[in-house]
């Protein structure tokens, strides 16, 4: 169950997800299934682009209490803004990341699969979708992913 008030364990938890999805996505036994997957990593970008520009909020707005480890607040505060800097450059890349996968899956959305059915291909057992239309990569039961807020 999502968690809202507790950032470092929710982090760790989608660490943990990224993995499984990392692990997961090493064989498609229906490559259709690519434009869903490619559907919800734009969604987790421009989570992960939230998130960055967060964590660099927090670092500015708590700027006055950085310090470094002998106690010096002025390198603490530089600190604090260099991180926060570098998370915001982080967020511009992450956005053009997006960009592009949302652009890879308009060209997958328009690709029809041809050949075995996914029972026939050789492979771990998988769940078949249900309810493909006659293109083999959209679901006629599931609106197209993108980004929710």
């Amino acid at each position: 169950m999502p968690d809202f008030d507790r950032p470092v364990e929710s982090a760790d938890d989608a660490a943990e997800h990224l993995r499984a999805l990392a692990h997961a996505t090493r064989w498609f036994g229906d490559p259709g299934e690519t434009y869903w997957v490619l559907g919800d990593l734009t969604a987790i970008i421009h989570r992960l682009q939230d998130v960055l520009v967060n964590v660099a909020v927090a670092h500015t707005n708590y700027r006055d209490l950085a310090h470094t480890d002998d106690g010096n607040q002025l390198e603490g505060r530089k600190h604090a803004y260099g991180t926060a800097m570098a998370l915001r450059q982080a967020s511009l890349l992450v956005e053009e990341a997006g960009r592009r996968v949302d652009d890879a899956q308009s060209h997958s959305g328009r690709i029809v699969w041809h050949g075995a059915t996914p029972a026939e291909r050789e492979g771990p057992e998988r769940e078949r979708r249900s309810k493909t239309t006659g293109r083999g990569t959209k679901r006629a039961d599931r609106p197209r992913p993108g980004r929710t807020l």
